[in-house]
């Protein structure tokens, strides 16, 4: 007969935030052991996979560090608003051309 290991980890919650354990590119982006997960680049079933096969767990300190993904979040929405001026700028330029 087998004997059973106990199982100490915690249960699955997608509301928390997650770490990778180790090094693995996913959703085509790759991600460094230790560094925060973006959770909405996966489905929740494939996030609950990661976790089972631990290679992702939960960050013991979540929001102690901005992660990777609120950073090019920030990076995005400063690019789009430089490129929305611009582009006013550039219809503003036409139109006193043509006047």
């Amino acid at each position: 007969m087998a004997t059973l290991r106990p199982n100490f980890r915690e249960k699955f919650d997608r509301d928390r935030d997650f770490v990778m354990s180790r090094s693995l590119p996913v959703s085509g982006r790759s991600f460094d052991s230790g560094e925060s997960f973006d959770k909405t680049l996966v489905t929740t079933r494939r996030l609950r996979q990661m976790f089972d096969a631990r290679l992702i767990h939960f960050d013991p300190n979540p929001k102690a560090v901005s992660t990777r993904a609120q950073r090019v979040k920030s990076q995005r929405k400063r690019i789009r608003s430089e490129r929305k001026e611009a582009a006013s700028e550039r219809t503003s330029l036409k139109r006193n051309r043509s006047k």
